[in-house]
């Protein structure tokens, strides 16, 4: 991938293209298993697809066994981190008092 730090954005994209298989969230599921994960979407996507891109990656997970959560926003691809930043905290502080709550001594 230095190449791609390199190269802008044309050599970013062909780093990608041509390293895919090393990128693909797909394949790490597996090594997920047992963890929590969250994936956000946005409905009106057309560069990063929600049936493209986020589907085939959490159905992966839930295949592996992970505890995958998918979230879908209104919008397209330009999101901005106000929009997803609340669903975040809102999935971080579940997680962590459901931990909480599997851990307690009581």
């Amino acid at each position: 991938m230095q190449f791609a730090l390199q190269g802008g954005a044309d050599g970013l994209m062909s780093a990608l293209i041509d390293e895919q298989a090393e990128h693909d969230l797909r394949s790490i599921a597996p090594a997920l298993q047992g963890r929590p994960v969250l994936l956000i979407g946005a409905a009106e996507d057309t560069l990063a697809s929600v049936d493209n891109h986020l589907l085939p990656v959490a159905e992966a997970m839930q295949d592996a066994g992970v505890d995958v959560t998918r979230v879908i926003l209104p919008g397209g691809h330009g999101i901005s981190d106000a929009d997803y930043a609340g669903r975040l905290a809102q999935w971080m502080h579940g997680e962590c008092m459901q931990r909480d709550a599997l851990h307690s001594p009581l």
